[in-house]
């Protein structure tokens, strides 16, 4: 009888295991504009490279809810307003830790007061004109941008 129990056990938790490590995950990140139209990004500790804010959502929050979450955490910044859905990227490649599906949401965003940034993502933030944005910029960062500037359809590669 244990032994049964065991192998009942043993597949549950293998089949949760499988569909943890072998499933993408589920990111959403912010095209966020400031009050004087600017692009908000944050320098990543993980590779020294501009980037858009995000990541994964928990477990009950909402696609914008997430959206707000990380872009406090990352920047300092509030969102004002949650503005259209730029895409979903799904390719395998667009992020080389892992495979994730991600959300990204255009918004209009001011700064916080007393914020704590996390120092272990975050380096430095910073506001671009869309005209001077930085060379270094993070994994599919210029894509997401130019898709945003462009009002390509919701979902892409």
């Amino acid at each position: 009888m244990l032994g049964g129990m065991f192998r009942g056990a043993w597949s549950i938790g293998y089949e949760i295991l499988r569909l943890v490590l072998r499933r993408p995950v589920f990111g959403v990140m912010v095209v966020p504009i400031d009050g004087d139209g600017r692009l908000v990004l944050m320098r990543r500790r993980d590779t020294g490279t501009w980037g858009l804010p995000g990541g994964m959502a928990e477990w009950g929050e909402r696609v914008e809810e997430t959206a707000a979450r990380e872009l406090r955490e990352e920047t300092g910044y509030c969102v004002r307003r949650v503005g259209r859905l730029v895409g979903v990227y799904s390719d395998p490649a667009r992020d080389p830790r892992m495979h994730s599906i991600c959300a990204v949401l255009e918004a209009e965003v001011e700064p916080t007061a007393d914020t704590p940034l996390n120092p272990l993502e975050t380096i430095e933030v910073r506001a671009f004109a869309l005209d001077a944005l930085p060379a270094e910029l993070a994994f599919d960062t210029l894509r997401i941008v130019d898709d945003w500037r462009a009002r390509k359809p919701a979902v892409v590669a």
